[in-house]
């Protein structure tokens, strides 16, 4: 009985485990180590790979922060010329305008002058020519020199006097004042 004691079923487990770590020790631990360090040394290199994509990615980014900064100052830097530019075609269309109406006051003005003086003139001649007339009608009708010099006389102030009035329309006024 003694000796069914001795390999009792927990000494064969014992044993078997004893021989199944030394197997594994023997022919399995070297390769797992070898496994284990090479899936180590694949991780570190992942890991190398990431990490430098990371910063890699990193500089990307800072660059491209640097790029739309620099891209924002320029769309400013354009805005603030395009307003400079838009206020200058303003001023210049406003100038230009400007020079347009003056040269078409400045027809006008040249126009009415000239109508007022050839109406003047129109004015003067129909007036000669009525008074003219007049003189000519009273010296034919009149035989008496001493009544022509009178009517001469008469004919001579009421012409003078109105040359006088279609000439005092003027008076250093501007064109516009001489007509209103």
């Amino acid at each position: 009985m003694h000796e069914s004691n001795f390999f009792d079923a927990s000494f064969v487990v014992f044993i078997g485990f004893v021989v199944f770590i030394g197997i594994a020790l023997k022919f399995g631990y070297h390769k797992a180590v070898g496994a284990l360090d090479s899936e180590i040394k694949e991780i570190q290199i992942t890991l190398e790979k990431a990490t430098a994509a990371f910063k890699a990615a990193e500089e990307q980014f800072s660059q491209e922060r640097r790029a739309e900064r620099q891209l924002t100052t320029e769309i400013d830097n354009l805005k603030i010329l395009a307003e400079k530019r838009i206020e200058e075609l303003q001023r210049l269309t406003d100038e230009e305008i400007n020079t347009v109406l003056t040269a078409k006051q400045h027809t006008a003005d040249l126009t009415i002058d000239m109508m007022r003086h050839a109406t003047i003139l129109a004015l003067r001649e129909t007036l000669a020519e009525h008074a003219k007339e007049a003189l000519t009608h009273i010296l034919a009708t009149s035989t008496n020199t001493q009544a022509h010099e009178t009517l001469n006389d008469q004919a001579i102030e009421k012409l003078s006097s109105l040359l006088a009035v279609t000439g005092s329309n003027d008076n250093g006024r501007s064109p516009r004042q001489a007509i209103a």
